[in-house]
């Protein structure tokens, strides 16, 4: 619900160039489904061992953030898809192509109150918006789902008793996908 509902606010459209930033996370590789079903060329960046993975989504092109910054020699693009939190807008600006909409799925305070600012100033807009999840939300998703455009991502279910190495491995970064935590077996 949260990438339908980032990239709509973004009115994302065919043949418009997207890029995840944090394409491997599960907001953000939902995202890069929702964006391709939307008809958009997809570019996914993450962490090097997150690669197949996020081309698994249906990323057409991958940036190794540990390896390079994304650059304008990469884009333009006209949407960035923002699922990191630690970004500011600054000079990443540069990424988007003129018209360009950068949607921050977890913004900082300083790109909340820069927005406006940006949006008013430039032929750019900078997006952010709490996510509302309604029953057509729900409806748009689930038509998604069974015409085979998006599918759910578990990386593992585990026993409710590995909470921890749950947790570990959320906050390493080492799961591509949902860990669902079994209540019982």
């Amino acid at each position: 619900v949260n990438a339908l509902h980032f990239l709509r606010a973004a009115e994302v459209q065919p043949g418009d160039r997207v890029l995840v930033i944090g394409a491997g996370g599960v907001i953000g590789a939902h995202g890069v489904q929702v964006a391709r079903a939307m008809g958009a060329e997809v570019t996914g960046v993450d962490a090097g061992h997150k690669r197949a993975f996020v081309e698994s989504m249906g990323a057409t092109s991958f940036i190794d953030y540990r390896e390079r910054s994304v650059g304008p020699e990469d884009g333009p693009f006209d949407v960035v898809f923002d699922m990191v939190p630690t970004h500011a807008i600054g000079g990443r600006l540069r990424l988007l192509a003129p018209g360009g909409r950068w949607v921050h799925g977890n913004p900082r305070l300083s790109t909340m109150l820069l927005s406006p600012l940006v949006s008013r100033l430039t032929s750019k807009r900078v997006i952010f918006r709490f996510a509302d999840e309604t029953r057509q939300m729900l409806r748009d998703l689930a038509a998604m789902v069974e015409a085979g455009e998006i599918r759910s991502i578990v990386d593992r279910v585990l026993p409710i008793d590995d909470v921890q190495e749950a947790h570990r491995l959320v906050d390493t970064e080492e799961r591509t996908g949902a860990i669902v935590l079994a209540v019982s077996q």
